[in-house]
């Protein structure tokens, strides 16, 4: 692979790092690699907080994760498979919300706001994929961090990045192999 194509027009590059979450398939796709996955659909909205939490929260058994974020708490959770979509089904958003409202204390009047929907990328065994793209040799994929995407591109990236630059896959990655499929 030479370049890219973006909204901004064409973009030349020495290595292509296809990292774009649950559309990732679909460009693996159109340079004739198939990636099994697919889109695993979760939520999340924000309340107004006087005392937001002052670090990540995972209610377990409510299933759903609350971080603090400028003065607001932000809560996200669920997981449906619903195919290729985003939109909101307000059911889930108060679900949440009733589950959230168990824990978290002076819940704001007017309730929910900043709905979201949006999709986590979800491979058939539940781990990433971080590898070099078949017999593209300047060509690598790292997605389907499911729900942790955020927390684990760190260490992916590093290791990545480790695999790119000496050119031979590190042993960390060997479970995340491309090829498995």
């Amino acid at each position: 692979m030479t370049s890219v194509r973006t909204t901004v027009g064409e973009l030349e590059a020495d290595v292509v790092v296809l990292a774009a979450g649950a559309q990732t398939a679909r460009l693996t796709k159109m340079v004739g690699h198939r990636v099994p996955m697919q889109p695993g659909k979760g939520y999340s909205f924000s309340i107004a907080s006087q005392a937001p939490p002052r670090h990540a929260l995972y209610l377990g058994d409510a299933k759903i994760g609350c971080s603090p974020l400028e003065g607001r708490t932000r809560i996200a959770g669920t997981m449906e498979l619903p195919g290729d979509n985003v939109r909101l089904d307000m059911r889930r958003i108060d679900s949440m919300e009733r589950s959230a409202r168990q824990y978290l204390v002076e819940w704001p009047e007017g309730g929910a706001t900043e709905l979201w929907a949006g999709q986590r990328p979800l491979t058939p065994d539940g781990l990433p994929v971080i590898d070099r793209l078949g017999d593209l040799e300047n060509t690598y994929v790292s997605t389907d961090h499911s729900t942790l995407g955020i927390t684990l591109a760190p260490s992916s990236g590093l290791a990545l990045c480790q695999y790119i630059l000496e050119g031979r896959r590190p042993p960390v990655l060997s479970p995340f192999a491309f090829d498995r499929f």
